[in-house]
């Protein structure tokens, strides 16, 4: 039988390793590589220029996993464009690390 300590200790770390979100990018660098390719649709501050775009202030868009969003952007999702072959992975994950710092 496992001991009932080891257990809770094991579901602790469980969910400490999986809720955990590790951002692989430099949002500083992202910041601005995000004003260069995203920003006239997605605004300047990430509120959306077009109506229906995301408001990353709001996290609107950004419950994926880095992997996740990284797909996205790669193949693109309504009218926003992939970026696969265009904008290389790296600086993708960097424009990814700068959304999620974005806040009201």
């Amino acid at each position: 039988m496992i001991n009932r300590q080891r257990l809770t200790i094991f579901f602790i770390l469980l969910l400490t390793i999986h809720t955990t979100q590790v951002s692989a990018g430099d949002s500083f660098k992202g910041q601005g590589l995000y004003q260069q390719s995203c920003s006239n649709c997605h605004g300047t501050r990430g509120k959306g220029n077009i109506p229906g775009m995301p408001d990353f202030t709001k996290q609107q868009g950004l419950r994926k996993s880095d992997p996740g969003l990284l797909q996205r952007l790669r193949n693109g999702r309504g009218t926003c464009p992939p970026f696969a072959g265009i904008v290389a992975d790296e600086d993708l994950l960097d424009i990814i690390s700068y959304l999620r710092t974005m806040r009201r």
